[in-house]
């Protein structure tokens, strides 16, 4: 006999839920707050995915004005000695079609607008993945007496927070 237990997570919002006040609330906060989410996102799948990771859910927890994104059914993913390509794209694939659906699903009952650039934004998730992938496995060799570490930090941090 197994049996799995399973504790909620305090605080925790599906990504889609975190979009809700955009629908009434637009601005510069709640365009702030929709790009810290897209970047959260983006970041998690890139960290997962590192780690070899994949078909996974995620729920985000507010933290001292951020976004913090975080692995949940755990049980139901798959892990891997590192991923292929082809299974990472179909990661993306299917985390891009979930973003659209859920937004999708918030228009129809009227929550956003019927103008809210649902695909749009799904597909933002996935450019920013691509960029901070990009940068994480970019391979350079730094001269240890060229001091070149804080301009790859902040590459990193470039690719993350990488607006359009």
């Amino acid at each position: 006999m197994s049996v799995l237990v399973t504790r909620y997570l305090d605080h925790s919002l599906p990504y889609h839920m975190l979009f809700v006040p955009l629908g009434s609330n637009s601005g510069p906060d709640a365009e702030r707050h929709r790009e810290r989410l897209l970047d959260a996102l983006a970041s998690l799948l890139v960290q997962l995915h590192i780690g070899g990771y994949s078909l996974f859910n995620t729920l985000f927890v507010r933290d001292a004005g951020t976004l913090q994104a975080v692995l949940v059914d755990a049980e139901t993913s798959e892990v891997h000695a590192s991923l292929s390509d082809g299974l990472r794209n179909a990661d993306i694939d299917l985390m891009e079609e979930n973003v659209a659906g859920g937004l999708l699903d918030l228009i129809a009952v009227g929550v956003l607008g019927e103008d809210y650039p649902a695909f749009e934004t799904a597909a933002e998730v996935r450019r920013r993945y691509l960029a901070l992938w990009s940068e994480v496995r970019r391979v350079e060799t730094i001269d240890a007496r060229a001091l070149r570490i804080g301009e790859r930090v902040r590459a990193l941090k470039r690719a993350r927070l990488q607006r359009r």
